[in-house]
């Protein structure tokens, strides 16, 4: 293995400090699993550091590392062959803001408590509904949505992180959203 130059070492370990957070939500919201989040992560960064002698700055380094942690993600999936359940839901305006992203109170019960106590047992049922629905979707479009309204990743980077372009990016967006909706008012009707 290369030795790689201070420099990039230090800007390597600033990143993990300051997005360690911001990886391991990711983790957590694609797999489901804190304890798994975790260890992916940890792989992810020993690779990352390991292979920084390959890192040519096409993109940024927080870029590159979050490309190989996906990489990671999807690694686990395929070695585990997780077939997701298929769960299928009308929950757009409760579940989407008008601009079209996430609305908080709708994303993973660790990351983000429940606010009101008296809506507690509907909040985690549609929580439930939604990442069983997330999870139904194909890994490579599961990965757009969550980069776009999980992570608020801009369309550039969600291109350079999924190597693909903003026409199949934007494709990927309203494909996946029609079939959360479908799934999601599928779940419903069959939980009433």
């Amino acid at each position: 293995m290369a030795n790689p130059s201070n420099d990039i070492k230090t800007h390597f370990k600033d990143i993990i400090e300051t997005n360690y957070k911001k990886f391991y939500k990711h983790a957590c919201i694609q797999l489901g699993c804190q304890d798994t989040a975790k260890d992916i992560v940890q792989e992810a960064f020993i690779t990352a550091y390991e292979k920084l002698h390959t890192f040519q700055q096409k993109s940024s380094l927080e870029t590159w590392i979050f490309g190989i942690l996906n990489n990671k993600i999807l690694e686990h999936f395929r070695n585990n062959k997780k077939s997701p359940t298929r769960f299928d839901t009308e929950f757009e305006s409760i579940l989407f803001n008008k601009n079209g992203s996430w609305k908080k109170e709708w994303i993973s019960n660790d990351l983000f408590p429940i606010d009101h106590k008296e809506n507690e047992k509907e909040t985690k049922k549609i929580r439930q509904f939604l990442m069983d629905c997330l999870n139904a979707l194909k890994e490579k479009h599961k990965q757009v949505v969550l980069l776009r309204y999980y992570l608020n990743k801009k369309t550039e980077e969600i291109c350079e992180v999924c190597q693909m372009s903003t026409d199949n990016v934007w494709q990927i967006l309203h494909r996946s959203k029609l079939q959360l909706k479908i799934c999601l008012q599928s779940k419903q009707k069959s939980n009433d």
